[in-house]
């Protein structure tokens, strides 16, 4: 059984050949080391992924240039912003927008972006599909990441100020929110019509450890519907079909979960907060083992709570691939 079989069968809570991993490898010595030195990094990630036993990804790893920095670049390709008034600085293993040609409601109302022309973002994310296609093929799967519209307005404003326009000048982050949900629409819409994957991922970056960063009643009003707009290109029944990340670490219960949505695959869920980066390969084995006996076998994919980070030892990740592909009959061979 393929990568690709095992992810479909997942989803539709099948038995499949061992249980179906995904995960996000945002580590330069994974990339490094089973990434080979052949093609571009479209390529060396669909090569890593097959490597380490990773069925499913929705992150690409590029070593030359932070997710931050091409989120920027491409606000410059597409929605005509001037790029040079922008800055993104590195420090920690991450990186943040450091410069913005605005500070103030009154200065961002002069530098809102433009819609981007949808043949433009034809031209661009069709042939980036069908090359995901063809790098991926069935022994891995890329599930494209389709921009959530709230984690792009934020960050085009920054978190502080875009809350602020909520309160003070609503039409600004109404403004911000239309633009980017449009546009997140029109990679829905390329998305439905070449599909590189059985599913894609819509992404927002909506809650902290405490919960989440805007209210409950204003996401109900603000986000959900946008979203059921997004989605509409890609299902029948706009809803869920998987929840990711489970963030352990902040008190989520994938147990919980599963009772509570029978019905609802769940990706992810071994901590990367402390299990991964500090643990043992043989405790992670048996994180994988107790999390099956919990919500398992099938609906469920096996792998970080949000991402395999620089901190994360080898072959603790390797560890938690092998455990999930192992599975058979609630067995999972030891550590050596």
């Amino acid at each position: 059984m393929n990568a690709w079989e095992r992810f479909e069968r997942t989803l539709d809570f099948h038995e499949s050949e061992g249980i179906c991993t995904y995960d996000v490898l945002w580590h330069p010595e994974i990339y490094a080391r089973f990434g080979g030195q052949r093609g571009d990094y479209l390529e060396r990630n669909a090569r890593m992924c097959r490597a380490v036993g990773l069925d499913a990804t929705r992150g690409l790893f590029d070593p030359d240039r932070h997710w931050m920095q091409q989120t920027v670049d491409d606000w410059g390709r597409f929605f005509g912003i001037d790029v040079s008034q922008w800055q993104v600085s590195y420090g920690g293993g991450t990186a943040w927008i450091s410069k913005r040609p605005f500070h103030n409601l009154e200065t961002l109302a002069r530098h809102l972006p433009q819609l981007p022309a949808r043949a433009a973002i034809e031209a661009a994310y069709v042939p980036f599909l069908k090359r995901a296609r063809q790098a991926f093929g069935s022994d891995a799967v890329y599930l494209d990441n389709i921009p959530g519209p709230l984690t792009i307005a934020y960050t085009y404003t920054d978190l502080e100020l875009f809350a602020l326009a909520t309160k003070l000048a609503p039409e600004l982050s109404d403004d911000l929110l239309n633009l980017f949900t449009e546009h997140s629409r029109m990679i829905m819409e390329l998305w439905a019509r070449y599909p590189p994957a059985p599913a894609c991922i819509i992404g927002e970056d909506m809650a902290y450890k405490g919960g989440t960063l805007f209210s409950k009643k204003w996401m109900q009003e603000n986000i959900w519907p946008r979203h059921r707009y997004i989605l509409e290109p890609a299902v029948n029944v706009v809803g869920i079909d998987g929840l990711n990340p489970i963030e352990t670490a902040a008190g989520m219960n994938p147990a919980a979960i599963r009772r509570r949505y029978p019905k609802l695959a769940l990706l992810g869920c071994i901590d990367t907060s402390h299990l991964l980066p500090y643990g043992s390969p043989a405790g992670i084995e048996a994180a994988v083992l107790d999390l099956v006996h919990a919500v398992g076998p099938w609906g469920l994919c096996v792998g970080s709570t949000n991402e395999v980070h620089v901190a994360v030892p080898v072959d603790n990740a390797l560890a938690m691939y092998r455990a999930a592909h192992a599975y058979r009959e609630d067995q999972i061979p030891s550590a050596s």
